[in-house]
C-alpha cells in the first residue's frame, strides 16, 4: 500500500513538474512574441516621420522642380501637390547596420517622399501620381526615380496626350491584338525606365486555368499616348 501511494505521489510530482514546464515555456513563447512585434513596431515606425509636416521651403523647391519641366501655367492647371501622401523618411536602424542590403546610397540618409496628383479635367483619364524624392534641402535625388515628369519645355507634346482610350484600342488591334477569351485590360498610365513617357497598355488573355491554381496569359501592346505609335508588344504571365 505504501508502495502504490508514494508511486503515486512520484507520478503527480512528475506531472506537476511537467505542467509547470509547459506553463514557463509557454509563458516565455509569449514573451519572444511580443518582443518580436515590439521590435518590428519600432523599426516600423523610426522609417517614416512628419508625414503631414513637410517644411515649407521644401515644398517650394519641390514645386519648383515640377515648373521647370512642365512650365508655370501646366503647373498651376493641372499639378496638386498631396500633402497626405508626401512625407519624411530617415532609415531604420536596421538598414544602417546593413548597408549591403540597400539599392541606392541616398536611402541610408533622411529624405523627403514628394508626390503630387497630375488631373487634366478636358481627358478624364488623365488621372495620375508624380513622384520623387529630394534631399533635406530640398534637391532632387541623383539617382532616384523620377515618374510622372515628361519634359514639356524641351517637348512640348510630350503631355498632348491625342490618343484617347478608343483610339488605342482601334491600334492595338491594327496591331494584331487577339481578342482573346475575356475582355481587354486597359491602362493609361506613365511608362518608367528606357522610355518615360506616358502610354496607353492594352492587354489580352489567351488562355486561363483554375483547376488546381490560377493561371493565366496573353499579350500587351504599349502605345504612345502622344504619336499613337506602338512602343512594344510583349508577352505576360502570372499564376498564383
Amino acid at each position: 500500500m505504501l508502495r502504490k501511494l508514494l508511486s503515486k505521489n512520484s507520478s503527480m510530482t512528475k506531472l506537476i513538474k511537467r505542467k509547470h514546464l509547459f506553463a514557463v515555456a509557454l509563458i516565455l513563447a509569449i514573451v519572444s512574441i511580443a518582443l518580436i512585434f515590439a521590435t518590428q513596431f519600432t523599426l516600423s515606425s523610426s522609417v517614416t516621420l512628419a508625414r503631414h509636416n513637410i517644411p515649407i521651403s521644401i515644398v517650394e523647391k519641390s514645386n519648383q522642380f515640377i515648373i521647370s519641366k512642365f512650365g508655370q501655367d501646366f503647373f498651376d492647371n493641372y499639378i496638386q501637390y498631396s500633402k497626405s501622401e508626401s512625407y519624411y523618411i530617415v532609415p531604420d536602424k536596421y538598414l544602417l547596420d546593413h548597408p549591403e542590403i540597400v539599392a541606392h546610397e541616398f536611402l541610408l540618409k533622411p529624405y523627403y517622399h514628394m508626390e503630387y496628383t497630375f488631373k487634366m479635367p478636358e481627358k478624364p483619364f488623365v488621372d495620375e501620381l508624380i513622384q520623387f524624392s529630394v534631399d533635406t534641402n530640398g534637391t532632387v535625388i541623383a539617382g532616384s526615380e523620377v515618374s510622372g515628369i515628361p519634359d514639356l519645355i524641351n517637348n512640348p507634346s510630350a503631355a498632348n496626350f491625342t490618343i484617347d482610350e478608343a483610339q488605342a484600342r482601334v491600334i492595338a488591334k491594327n496591331a494584331g491584338l487577339e481578342d482573346g477569351i475575356a475582355d481587354w485590360t486597359t491602362s493609361f498610365h506613365w511608362f518608367a525606365g528606357n522610355l518615360n513617357t506616358y502610354v496607353w497598355s492594352i492587354q489580352n488573355t489567351l488562355q486561363e486555368d483554375s483547376k488546381f491554381a490560377y493561371s493565366a496569359n496573353g499579350r500587351e501592346i504599349i502605345i504612345d499616348a502622344n504619336s499613337g505609335k506602338v512602343l512594344n508588344i510583349v508577352e505576360w504571365s502570372c499564376q498564383s
